[in-house]
């Protein structure tokens, strides 16, 4: 069984992202335990990178604008958190 986490980048688009799988160990003696692994994202990682670099683009460029940025500012906070969001998938 496996889950797959979707991405939704800035743009309004869904990117999939890493997975978790489930392998069952199996029954009776010497059965193995189950597991959960987690798989990276191979798929979208390309567009999830350009995604993470934008949101960095976006929040240079707010410091730009502004001469500085707020560490307490909203703005300012989520475009950080997105392109860190979109780096780990």
């Amino acid at each position: 069984m496996e889950l797959q986490n979707m991405v939704e980048v800035r743009s309004g688009r869904r990117i999939p992202g890493n997975s978790l799988v489930f392998f069952a160990g199996g029954f009776g003696p010497g059965a193995g335990p189950d597991e959960v692994r987690t798989h990276t994202a191979t798929s979208g990682h390309r567009v999830l990178r350009h995604a993470a670099f934008e949101a960095l683009a976006d929040l240079e460029a707010m410091r730009a604008r502004t001469g500085g940025l707020d560490p307490h500012a909203s703005e300012g906070q989520q475009a950080f958190i997105d392109a860190a969001y979109y780096l780990i998938q």
